[in-house]
């Protein structure tokens, strides 16, 4: 028999517990997804589809519905029972009262006791003491409450004489509390919560999803921000094999949590006191760079006009970035406003690409909105779907030692100390380089052009979306992400695995400058003989989307970044169609196939880099010399006609 919905989330859940729960209450069959990984599962092309911000818990029910709030999801599968009645009330006070509970439950409970259980127990972000405080005083109040409450009525339910709702929304988070934030004192201030928990407990629709309840003298005392300062603290008092914090993690390893950045001394300590198979959980990242160049020249960002501004973000090669799981390996290339990186994502055991921008910078903006907006329009079905390199931002990355004096323990980045983060799959082999290799020949120009048809086809009718840059430094193919093909190509060493480091450590030399604040690194060429011999020519791969925008608007000429490509509407001030990218797509396909420009910007130029002298008057002089001036009334609508013709029509 098919079940009446499935839920996405990791196994110990409380959020998706209680759907369940509520669920065998009301006769329902909800199961949890068998093969869902937390930072794989929900991140796939496939999840996005159905649940674009990725978030989980989600729920999807048989027939298609689908939610992705765990409060919806709770009040859905009380609803749609056959004890909806009972559980969500039948007039309208009690169904506010029993609403009251479930606010209650979501803003006073789970608020301040994840936060504990993150810091404290896995360890994902640094320890705050402050906030630690708050959410214990804030827990206290709130059991204060429930204990007033349930002294005034039966001691059994906080709403009536039966189970309802409001019940499974409070007992969840206290429940999943129970070992990590509740203590002696707690229970001796509120010995009615107390029990009423275990009577909960042990109903048998809830005992069979959340599990057996923990005894009653064996609620474990609030935890410390701070670790064991040395060994013989580690090895004091309870035994860290029956440490809260390392059964807390051991259940939550499946689920693929984030790695914590900065893994230090305190994680080091504990790791010496764990069998290696729990040790290689905790990764120490290790990475040699040697090769420092001292001899003045500038370096590859360097040249950058903002560089002495400190828009790049001071990447250090082997660090795991903060507030991620991905450890930087190698450096990939730069651009205007943005670094590239080859990255080890430590939660899905695979390689990725890293696009980190710079600050302030408004090409992020227009990326992540288009990501965004690709995941909200994805349509798998369509022909053109595999051959977009889809990118997945993640959270914004702080600046260390950001230039503004906020507090590091701000949940809001400011804009100064903000930079975006965009991950994607590596597109190792373009045009820009592959179409002189000797094993590239004209048929893979003519399949790669049908596949762009089609990859431009699903931005234009399923997004909406103006690539804007459709050139051969954008269009490539994806590599086999192989273990030993990364490591062959870009020189990796690895090292063996220890009890106190990552279970992958590479090893590499690089050039780099060591500067005052940060390391500078030179960009990683690949070994191309290497990579020849594995590309695979039949799929090309459309990337880049830090030019593209809504379709019909109007772009500055000036803000966009130079190209022997650039359509005469965004000259003009023009509204900019999807006809654009067809602009771009023709000039790329005669550049590579006859080997010059068709429109040449750069007062033809005959220098190694023609981009360099490209201006627009040039570009502009280009096309009117190729296929005549535009038509009036297309000179009458742009807003930049002016710069470029007189009234009349002819070019300055």
């Amino acid at each position: 028999m098919v079940p009446f919905a499935t839920t996405y989330s990791w196994p110990s859940d409380p959020r998706a517990s209680r759907v369940h729960a509520l669920g065998k209450l009301g006769g329902l069959e909800i199961v949890g997804a068998p093969d869902f990984q937390m930072g794989v599962t929900n991140k796939s092309e496939e999840f996005l589809a159905k649940f674009p911000l990725g978030k989980v818990p989600a729920l999807e029910t048989a027939d298609g519905f689908r939610l992705a709030e765990s409060g919806a999801m709770a009040y859905y599968a009380a609803a749609a029972g056959n004890k909806a009645d009972q559980l969500l009330g039948t007039d309208a006070q009690t169904k506010a009262k029993i609403m009251e509970w479930a606010f209650f439950a979501d803003s006073e409970l789970s608020a301040n006791c994840m936060p504990i259980f993150v810091m404290c127990v896995v360890k994902m972000y640094a320890p705050d003491e402050n906030r630690y405080n708050s959410c214990i005083t804030n827990i206290e109040r709130a059991l204060g409450k429930i204990e007033a409450t349930l002294a005034k009525g039966n001691g059994k339910y906080l709403v009536g004489d039966k189970l309802t709702y409001a019940d499974l929304m409070v007992f969840s988070p206290l429940f999943f509390a129970g070992g990590s934030v509740l203590d002696a004192e707690m229970r001796k201030s509120a010995p009615t919560v107390f029990s009423y928990l275990e009577n909960l407990a042990a109903i048998p629709e809830i005992k069979e999803t959340f599990g057996q309840a923990l005894p009653s003298d064996q609620f474990s005392r609030p935890y410390s921000c701070e670790m064991p300062q040395n060994s013989a603290e580690a090895r004091a008092g309870e035994s860290l094999q029956v440490n809260c914090f390392v059964r807390s993690y051991q259940d939550f390893k499946d689920c693929g949590k984030k790695v914590r950045d900065g893994l230090r001394r305190e994680t080091k300590v504990l790791c010496e006191h764990l069998k290696p198979s729990q040790a290689a959980l905790y990764r120490v990242p290790t990475f040699k760079c040697t090769s420092f160049q001292e001899d003045g020249g500038l370096f590859e960002e360097e040249n950058h006009k903002n560089f002495a501004r400190g828009d790049f973000y001071p990447v250090e090669l082997g660090r795991i970035l903060k507030g991620t799981s991905y450890q930087t390996l190698i450096k990939l290339g730069w651009g205007d406003s943005s670094t590239a990186w080859m990255a080890f994502d430590l939660m899905s055991e695979t390689f990725v690409a890293l696009k980190i921008c710079t600050r302030l910078s408004p090409e992020a903006d227009r990326q992540e909105d288009c990501q965004r907006r690709m995941s909200i329009h994805a349509n798998p079905k369509h022909p053109g779907y595999p051959f977009i390199n889809h990118t997945r931002p993640v959270e914004p990355i702080r600046r260390p030692g950001g230039p503004t004096r906020s507090k590091p323990s701000s949940e809001i980045i400011p804009n100064d100390e903000r930079h975006a983060c965009l991950v994607q799959k590596p597109m190792w082999r373009y045009w820009a380089t592959v179409y002189s290799s000797p094993c590239w020949r004209n048929h893979h120009l003519r399949r790669g052009t049908k596949q762009l048809l089609f990859a431009l086809d699903y931005l234009h009718t399923e997004c909406g979306l103006v690539h804007g840059n459709v050139c051969e430094a954008n269009v490539g193919y994806r590599v086999p992400l192989d273990e030993t093909i990364v490591r062959e190509t870009l020189g990796l060493i690895k090292t063996l695995p220890s009890r106190t480091t990552a279970a992958r450590a590479y090893v590499k030399t690089v050039t780099a400058r060591d500067c005052t604040d940060f390391t500078l690194y030179r960009s990683t060429r690949f070994d191309e003989k290497k990579l020849g011999k594995t590309t695979d020519f039949c799929k090309v791969l459309l990337g880049s989307f830090g030019q593209t925008r809504v379709a019909y608007e109007v772009w500055d000429p000036e803000g966009t970044p130079k190209s022997m490509y650039m359509a005469p509407e965004v000259l003009l001030g023009l509204e900019v169609t999807f006809a654009a990218d067809v602009w771009n797509l023709g000039l790329m396909l005669w550049k590579l196939w006859r080997r010059e420009y068709l429109i040449n910007g750069s007062l033809d130029c005959d220098g190694d880099n023609p981009i360099l002298h490209w201006n627009s008057t040039s570009h502009m002089a280009s096309i009117v010399s190729k296929i005549g001036p535009p038509p009036k009334d297309m000179l009458e609508r742009g807003r930049f006609s002016g710069r470029y013709f007189t009234p009349e029509g002819l070019l300055y």
